[in-house]
C-alpha cells in the first residue's frame, strides 16, 4: 500500500555492504505548492533540484544492461560460496549465472562480502522483513525509476504491450534459476502455472477490472499475458510481482518442479491430503493457498519453498527469522561480483511496532523502514550519534496521507447515516473542519502539502482549486452548514444529534499500519471535528481483521493514503475517486460491485446520485483502458466538488534509519 519512490534502491543496495560510513542528514526544503488557504497560483513540485540525490546512477534510469554489453568477462561470488563449491555442494558462480547476467551500478562504492543485516518486525506480512525477503521489494518482472516516472524491465529483458495494450508480451531474461538451482523457462513455467497451478474459482472476473484471459508460451523464455480489455497500467501491477493484480495476490507464480509434488492431480487426492495434515491443515486447498504464498513470503522453512528473490529463508523460531543469501540470484555488479553482498539477513521479532524504532535507535537495528513515524525525526535525528546511525529523509510519493473514507453502502442497521454520508455537504462540512496547515506543522513540520484529494500538483491537469477544494480551515462555514442539515445539539452535551434526538456518532476504524498514519494525526483530525460537534471514535483493529472487515463494508469511517501516483495517478483513481475496484478499496462499495458485475449484483446508486457515480465508473474505466488525461478531467471535477473523500496533506517527510557500518544507501 504505501511507497515511497526509491524504496526500491534502498533494498537493493542497503544489501550491498558493510562498511564504515556516517554523517548527519538535515531535511531538505521542501518545494513551494501553494498552500490552499491561499490564492496565488500553484506552483510544479521540482523533484530534480530539490528530491533527486545529484550522486544516484543514470543507469537506474534503464533496464540492467548485461554483462557482455559492460564489458564484464569474469565474476566473483562471496567467501562463503566459495567453500560450498569447493566442497561439491554448489556448482561454481559462471554456473549459477544467467549466460549473459544483468548488471547492477552500485549507489556508491563496489561493496563487500560477508556479515549479517539485522532487521526487526512485528509480524511476518506487513512489516520490515517484507521489503527484503523480496515479498514488497518492487523487485520483479519489472522495476520502477527513482523518480516514480516510469518502469525498466529487470528480470525481463523486454515488455511489450500490443494488439491494442490488451496483450502484454514479456521476453525473459535467458538462464535465470529458482533458488534451489532449477533452471526457470518462463514459457513451461507460465503455461503449466495457468494450465494446473491457479485456481481459478478463487475469482469472480466479472469483478475483475481487467481479466486475465489466458498466458500462451511463445518460446522457452517468452509468454504472452491476453486480457479481456485495454491494460496500459499494468506495468505497476509488475513491479514486484511475477504475475500481477489479483492473481499475484491471490496465488502467485510457484515453481512447476515443486508444484508437481504437491498438485491432488499429480499425486493423487490422498497424498496431497496427507501433506497438508502434516502441517496443520484440514484441507489441501486452505494448505496450497499458504503454500504458494512462501514462493515470496519465505516465511516458513517447512515449506522449503523455492524463490527468485535474493534471500531465502533457513530458519525460524519464536523471536527470530534468519535469511541466507540465495547462491542463484542473477545480478551481478559493475566487477562482476554477484549480488548481494551481504550474506545473512536476520528478522527479529518485537512486541510492538514503537519497540522497532528503539532497536533502530539504540543501534540494534541496521535499518528501520515502515515502523518510523516522521513526527519522531527530530528524536530520531538528536540521538544519530549515540545510536551510531544516520536519519534518511525521503519523500513519500503519497498523494494524501491519510485521506478519509465515509462508507456510502453502510451495513444493516446503519442506514440513518447513510443520508448525511451520502449528502456532499456533510462531506464538505467534515474536510473545512481540518486545520491542515497546523496538522502539517504538527506532524510533518511544514514539510508536507497541504491539500484535498486530488491530482499531484506536478500534473499538467492540477489547478489551485482542485486542491484548495474546501481545504481552508472555515470551522465557522462547517458549523453553518451542518446546522442546515439539521445536525444540531439537542442536548448541550457539544455534540450533534439526529432529529430525533440520539447521538450521532461515527466510529472510525484504524490499525497500526504505517500506510493508515500515526494514530496521533487521526486524534487530532477527530479534535477538529469535535470542534464543530462531530463525535467520532476510534476503534483499534488488528490489520487482518480491518481489511475483512472493509471487504463486508462493516466500517463507517477509515483513513488511507492515496499511493500509486506515479507516473500515472492509478492510486487516486481505484483508491480514492471512482467506483473500479473491490468494495473493501474505496467508498463507493456496493455501487462499485453494481457497476462492475453490470447490474448483476451490489446495489445501485439512488436516483439523484446515479448519473454522478456511473460517470466516475466510465471515465475510470476508459482512462484505465487509455491512459487518455481527457477522462481524468471530469473525475477530477466531480471530486472538487462533491468530496468523495477527504484529504489532509501529501508528499510527506519518510524517515529511514540506517546503522553507520551500512553503505551504498541512496541519500
Amino acid at each position: 500500500m504505501k511507497k515511497c519512490m526509491v524504496f526500491v534502491f534502498v533494498v537493493l543496495f542497503t544489501m550491498s555492504s558493510v562498511w564504515a560510513g556516517g554523517g548527519k542528514e538535515v531535511l531538505p526544503e521542501q518545494p513551494k505548492v501553494v498552500a490552499p488557504s491561499e490564492e496565488s497560483d500553484a506552483s510544479v513540485l521540482d523533484f530534480d533540484s530539490l528530491w533527486k540525490d545529484p550522486q544516484m546512477p543514470q543507469s537506474w534510469f534503464s533496464a540492467p544492461r548485461k554483462a557482455s554489453e559492460s564489458g564484464i568477462m569474469n565474476f566473483h561470488q562471496s567467501p562463503v560460496l566459495d567453500q560450498l563449491v569447493e566442497q561439491g555442494k554448489l556448482p561454481s558462480v559462471r554456473e549459477r549465472l544467467p549466460k549473459d547476467p544483468p548488471v547492477v551500478e552500485p549507489y556508491e562504492n563496489i561493496g563487500k562480502y560477508g556479515g549479517t543485516l539485522v532487521i526487526y518486525g512485528v509480524d511476518l506480512e506487513r512489516t520490515e522483513f517484507t521489503f527484503y525477503a523480496g515479498w514488497n521489494t518492487q523487485e520483479g518482472i519489472n522495476i520502477p525509476t527513482p523518480d516514480g516516472q516510469g518502469y525498466v524491465p529487470y528480470f525481463a529483458e523486454s515488455i511489450d504491450f500490443i494488439e491494442g495494450d490488451t496483450v502484454i508480451e514479456i521476453k525473459f531474461r535467458e538462464g535465470l534459476k529458482w533458488s534451489d538451482g532449477v533452471p526457470f523457462k518462463a514459457g513451461d513455467e507460465y503455461e503449466f502455472y495457468w494450465n494446473h497451478t491457479l485456481d481459478k474459482s478463487l475469482f469472480d472476473t466479472s469483478l475483475l477490472m481487467n481479466p486475465l484471459e489466458e498466458i500462451v508460451k511463445i518460446d522457452e523464455n517468452t509468454i504472452q499475458m491476453r486480457f479481456g480489455s485495454a491494460v496500459p497500467t499494468y506495468n505497476y501491477e509488475l513491479k514486484h510481482s511475477w504475475v500481477g493484480d489479483m492473481l499475484e495476490d491471490n496465488m502467485p507464480l510457484v515453481p512447476m518442479h515443486i508444484m508437481k509434488q504437491h498438485l491432488p492431480e499429480f499425486i493423487g487426492e490422498s497424498a496431497a491430503l496427507e501433506k497438508a495434515q502434516a502441517l496443520g491443515f484440514n484441507s489441501v486447498q486452505s494448505y496450497l493457498t499458504e503454500f504458494t504464498q512462501q514462493v515470496r513470503k519465505q516465511s516458513d522453512p517447512r515449506y522449503r519453498m523455492p524463490t527468485m528473490a535474493p534471500y531465502v529463508i533457513v530458519s525460524r523460531t519464536e523471536s527470530e527469522l534468519l535469511m541466507e543469501r540465495n547462491p542463484f540470484y542473477p545480478f551481478v555488479d559493475t566487477e562482476g561480483n554477484q549480488l548481494p553482498y551481504i550474506d545473512k539477513l536476520m528478522v527479529r521479532f518485537a512486541a510492538h511496532k514503537d519497540n522497532i524504532e528503539l532497536q533502530a535507535m539504540t543501534g540494534s537495528a541496521d535499518i528501520a523502514l515502515t515502523s518510523l513515524s516522521s513526527k519522531n525525526i527530530p528524536v530520531y535525528i538528536a540521538n544519530e550519534e549515540k545510536g551510531n546511525y544516520k536519519t534518511h529523509i525521503f519523500l513519500d510519493a503519497s498523494l494524501n496521507k491519510p485521506f478519509y473514507s465515509l462508507n456510502l453502502t453502510l451495513q444493516e442497521g446503519l442506514e440513518r447515516y447513510e443520508p448525511y454520508f451520502r449528502d456532499a455537504e456533510f462531506r464538505k462540512a467534515l474536510s473545512l473542519a481540518i486545520n491542515r496547515n497546523q496538522l502539517n506543522e504538527r506532524f510533518y513540520f511544514g514539510k508536507a502539502i497541504p491539500m484535498q484529494v486530488t491530482i499531484a500538483p506536478m500534473s499538467d491537469l492540477f489547478k489551485p482549486e482542485y486542491g484548495s477544494a474546501y481545504a481552508q480551515y472555515d470551522p465557522e462555514k462547517a458549523n453553518a452548514m451542518l446546522d442546515s442539515m439539521g445536525l444540531v445539539d439537542r442536548n448541550n452535551d457539544g455534540f450533534r444529534d439526529f432529529p430525533d434526538g440520539s447521538p450521532f456518532k461515527i466510529q472510525m476504524m484504524w490499525s497500526n499500519a504505517s500506510y493508515l498514519s500515526d494514530i496521533g494525526v487521526h486524534e487530532y483530525v477527530i479534535s477538529n471535528w469535535k470542534d464543530i460537534g462531530i463525535h467520532v471514535t476510534i476503534q483499534t483493529v488488528g490489520i487482518d481483521p480491518f481489511w475483512d472487515r472493509s471487504a463486508a463494508l462493516d466500517w463507517e469511517l477509515k483513513p488511507h493514503l492515496v499511493d500509486g501516483s506515479l507516473p500515472y495517478p492509478l492510486g487516486l483513481v481505484r483508491l480514492a475517486l471512482t467506483p473500479v475496484d473491490g468494495p473493501e478499496i474505496n467508498p463507493f462499495g456496493l455501487w462499485g460491485t453494481y457497476f462492475m458485475s453490470d447490474g448483476e449484483s451490489g446495489e445501485r446508486p439512488p436516483k439523484d446520485l446515479y448519473s454522478e457515480v456511473e460517470m466516475l465508473y466510465t471515465s475510470a474505466r476508459q482512462w484505465l483502458q487509455t491512459l487518455d488525461d481527457e477522462y481524468l478531467i471530469p473525475i477530477l471535477e466531480s471530486q472538487a466538488e462533491n468530496i468523495w473523500t477527504i484529504g489532509t496533506v501529501g508528499f510527506t517527510p519518510y524517515p529511514i534509519i540506517v546503522n553507520n557500518r551500512l553503505k551504498n544507501v541512496p541519500e
